[in-house]
């Protein structure tokens, strides 16, 4: 098992891979994360001191910040180079332009589960007030949802962009907390962060608006995982909404 987890880091072909090979094992990471984050991670730091993981955290959120601008400016390009196809689903040629990279696909499914390091972050320094029901709830479902995207023989076009947008939003956001990481001496520069989830909100507006787009022309048709992504993103908008007026009366009283 060691050996499969360190064999995905240095490969970039899914098949054979640990999570890939058994869709169980993504299951049960994602059990074994809750479970931690939310209950054995707290009860075993509870006697024990804050761990200090400033230059971990340094390095894990420029490297993500790193990833995800790759992987955004990869999905970029196959977007642009081919949008005379967003309405030529099931066709040879989407299939071919869409699915062929397989290492960009393995890339973006293993993105999701890497991301999760950063809630263990929290745990192990004794952070619990910032892991909310929000944090695990975006981690988990993106997670779930990246099991069925590899599955998909052509991922409607409107996936591709939502993709694009959320790698995008990912370089902002994990270049702000690798800065923040330095600490005081530097988050007292980062006025901006208040701004970071109103582009979680701007990212998911403009997903929801290209899948009406989609489906209102009759490039795409419903789809029970599309409808489930469809409730997802207006949950997301719901929860972020909720989430940005908190930490807006929070601030003013600070």
């Amino acid at each position: 098992m060691f050996i499969g987890i360190i064999r995905d880091l240095i490969l970039f072909n899914p098949v054979g891979k640990f999570l890939y090979e058994n869709v169980y094992h993504c299951y049960f990471i994602l059990a074994a994360y809750v479970l931690f984050v939310m209950w054995l991670g707290p009860f075993w730091m509870r006697t024990r001191k804050p761990f200090d993981l400033k230059i971990s955290m340094i390095a894990y959120n420029f490297f993500m910040s790193a990833f995800n601008l790759l992987l955004a400016c990869q999905l970029y390009t196959r977007i642009t180079d081919n949008w005379h196809l967003k309405c030529l689903r099931g066709t040879p040629e989407y299939y071919q332009k869409f699915q062929v990279n397989m290492s960009l696909i393995w890339n973006l499914f293993f993105e999701k589960y890497i991301s999760l390091i950063d809630t263990i972050f929290f745990v192990l320094r004794k952070k619990q007030h910032q892991i909310s029901f929000l944090h695990v709830f975006h981690h988990t479902s993106m997670c779930l949802f990246s099991i069925s995207f590899m599955t998909i023989p052509d991922p409607a076009f409107f996936l591709v962009f939502a993709m694009c947008l959320n790698t995008f939003v990912h370089f902002v956001m994990y270049f702000y907390y690798g800065l923040s990481a330095f600490g005081k001496s530097i988050q007292k520069y980062l006025w901006w962060k208040h701004y970071l989830t109103l582009l979680q909100i701007a990212q998911f507006l403009l997903i929801l608006l290209f899948m009406v787009i989609s489906f209102g022309s009759g490039c795409e048709k419903m789809e029970p995982l599309q409808a489930l992504v469809a409730v997802f993103i207006v949950s997301m908008i719901v929860l972020f909404l909720k989430f940005y007026q908190k930490s807006i009366k929070k601030s003013k009283m600070q």
